[in-house]
């Protein structure tokens, strides 16, 4: 009668874990979550560290006004490999945390959207580093051909990405209100924030970083909500 038994050394059909729930049963289960815990503790430190390094430009490059010049303009000059080296840093984070996003939100269409969105924005941001900007350039004004990829992907990252990104992850996380709300909000403070930038006469480079932080602002919170397992396929 023995002979007859089922087996038992395979995987439980309904949870796929082995019977007994041994070691062996976790291991699978826990690399992504190592995984997903660790880029989203850069997709953290990242925007700040980008933040940091553009104030310290500019308040070390001779002959730069912080609070009157863009601070895509730290990319010029001598020390402009640094700016360069941070635009592309914060946006092969912002990469890798669009792919984590996909693996926690990217189960319906509003966390799909959202984790595209943020896909773009991180590749935005690594050509907005390779093309460097013109001094003082804006979308009609650039006067090379990488200073107008430049200002084309800062259009993306404040007026599409951004925005984008935020309200389908409001949709996708609508039942954590507060949340929800921060990122509508974002989403319709980053592109009025960025118009008066172009208003704002001799505090552009001033307005320009506030809008900059709300966005920055907002990737560390994201990334802090999925770090904390705030962010589920649930």
């Amino acid at each position: 009668m023995s002979a007859l038994r089922p087996s038992r050394t395979t995987s439980d059909t309904g949870t796929g874990r082995a019977i007994g729930g041994g070691p062996a049963s976790t291991r699978p289960a826990a690399r992504p979550k190592l995984w997903i815990s660790r880029v989203a503790l850069a997709g953290m430190v990242a925007p700040a560290g980008f933040f940091a390094v553009m104030m310290v430009l500019g308040l070390v490059t001779p002959g730069y006004d912080w609070v009157a010049r863009y601070g895509s303009e730290l990319s010029l000059g001598r020390l402009g490999w640094i700016m360069i080296a941070n635009f592309i840093a914060l946006g092969v984070a912002e990469l890798a945390l669009a792919a984590a996003l996909g693996r926690t939100i990217g189960d319906r269409v509003s966390g799909r959207v959202a984790t595209t969105a943020v896909g773009i924005l991180g590749a935005a941001f690594v050509v907005a580093g390779i093309c460097v900007t013109d001094p003082a350039t804006l979308v009609t004004s650039a006067r090379t051909w990488h200073g107008m990829v430049h200002a084309l992907m800062a259009a993306v990252i404040f007026f599409i990405a951004t925005p984008v990104a935020a309200l389908a992850t409001a949709r996708r996380c609508r039942g954590q209100r507060r949340f929800a709300g921060y990122c509508a909000l974002t989403a319709v403070a980053t592109p009025a924030l960025l118009v008066a930038t172009f208003n704002s006469g001799s505090l552009l480079g001033l307005t320009e970083r506030i809008v900059i932080a709300v966005v920055l602002a907002w990737l560390t919170t994201v990334a802090l909500q999925l770090r904390r397992g705030n962010l589920t396929t649930h």
